[in-house]
């Protein structure tokens, strides 16, 4: 049985590739741990019966990831493991370094990471730890293997539930945000720090996953790919010389502002088909109060480049700041169904300082709004061309989508994202 197991609580609908627990997991391997995953937001199966099969051989070390949106779940996984077991537990996370006070307790986790996920290995190994990079909060990420794909097995996540047949993978070339956008938890969570994987890491982790698994499609999870514009212009040049036949989506919200057109040709020859875009409220008064500052003359010749250079792009939205009023949020609502937008997306804002399990009961009532904010959004028969034309409404999946839009607006507050 697993000297160590890694543990992600439900988190609404969702179920993304547990990227950094993989990144965990190979540390662990490479330390000499037998490692075992519970994806609990995959399996959908209770705590307790996918713990069963660890009760004659309990693990030493159990590492639970947590979100600013599952705190709750993340407190019940904690107690249930110390109840059954006895052992260490660790919780990591984002929400869990903004307030390490949050899981700790009577009957709640041994430890804390205010850092890197990566550094739970020294407590399963103080001998074989990063040292001395690993007992800091941070690690290099140039000394981290590569992440396990087996722990969490690729092929489980690697197809859309309902588009297309191409094989994709999540990656990571770089953590943390320079920025400090007022909504958003990172900047704080890595104490505005900035940190990139080498070129050549980056690279030969995408080669090894195309000619290992045949992944064609990656999803780059970065914060803050563009702040470096030279590392990353190297990125995709080296990604274009070695790997001509990928595709790249950026699925996190680039600030227009760092975009340009320059920028956009060499995106599209290296293979960028989708990107998203934070816009975040059409209020110029709200964007600069949380930081977000953009020239609208700026955004508008920026999609009209994306769009002559085959990219697709995702405005997205949030509703909820702090003082925008009713009419603020229709506004935004009309903004992004007017938008030239090939997809739009919102999300309400989730509180995190400090952090809530739950909307404040004003805020819930924002779900309403999001889903007048799709109907708003889609009912341009050019964005329904497009759905059609890339798969999310073909006729052969057309009730899956249904019920997963669906599930996306029951979801409500807890739909578009978790840190």
């Amino acid at each position: 049985m697993a000297d160590v197991l890694l543990l992600a609580p439900p988190l609404g609908f969702e179920s993304p590739y547990p990227l950094r627990l993989a990144s965990v997991a190979a540390v662990l391997r490479e330390a000499g741990a037998d490692v075992q995953g519970i994806d609990a937001r995959r399996t959908q199966t209770p705590l307790g019966e996918s713990l069963q099969a660890f009760d004659t051989e309990p693990p030493r070390l159990v590492v639970i990831e947590t979100s600013l949106r599952n705190l709750r779940a993340t407190r019940d996984a904690v107690r249930t493991v110390k109840k059954r077991f006895g052992c260490r537990v660790v919780v990591c996370g984002t929400a869990a370094a903004l307030d390490p006070g949050a899981f700790v307790g009577p009957d709640g986790a041994d430890e804390v990471l205010l850092g890197d996920e990566e550094s739970a290995v020294r407590y399963f190994s103080e001998e074989r730890a990063l040292s001395p990079e690993g007992q800091s909060e941070f690690v290099s990420l140039d000394r981290l293997p590569f992440a396990d794909r087996e722990v969490f097995p690729l092929d489980e996540y690697a197809y859309h539930h309902f588009r297309g047949q191409r094989k994709h993978a999540t990656v990571e070339w770089s953590r943390g945000c320079p920025f400090d956008c007022s909504f958003c938890p990172v900047s704080t969570r890595y104490k505005a720090t900035w940190r990139k994987r080498s070129v050549e890491s980056i690279v030969d982790e995408m080669t090894i996953l195309r000619e290992r698994h045949d992944v064609r499609s990656f999803y780059v999870e970065d914060e803050q790919p563009l702040a470096d514009r030279e590392w990353f212009f190297r990125v995709l040049e080296s990604i274009r010389r070695r790997l001509p036949d990928i595709e790249l989506l950026f699925p996190n919200g680039f600030w227009p502002t760092l975009m340009d057109e320059e920028l956009v040709e060499v995106m599209a020859v290296s293979g960028v088909t989708r990107i998203s875009l934070g816009v975040e409220s059409a209020d110029s008064a709200i964007r600069r109060r949380i930081g977000r500052t953009i020239d609208e003359r700026h955004l508008k010749k920026l999609l009209v480049s994306l769009r002559k250079n085959g990219i697709e792009s995702t405005g997205t939205f949030m509703l909820g700041f702090e003082g925008e009023s009713e009419l603020d949020r229709l506004a935004t609502l009309r903004y992004a169904a007017m938008s030239s937008f090939d997809y739009v997306h919102f999300s309400v804002l989730w509180p995190c300082f400090p952090l809530v399990e739950e909307l404040p009961a004003e805020t819930a009532k924002l779900a309403r709004l999001r889903s007048l904010g799709y109907a708003m959004g889609y009912v341009s028969p050019v964005r329904l061309a497009r759905l059609m034309k890339g798969g999310d409404l073909s006729v052969r999946h057309l009730l899956t989508a249904l019920k997963r839009y669906r599930a996306w607006n029951r979801a409500g507050s807890t739909g578009g994202g978790a840190w």
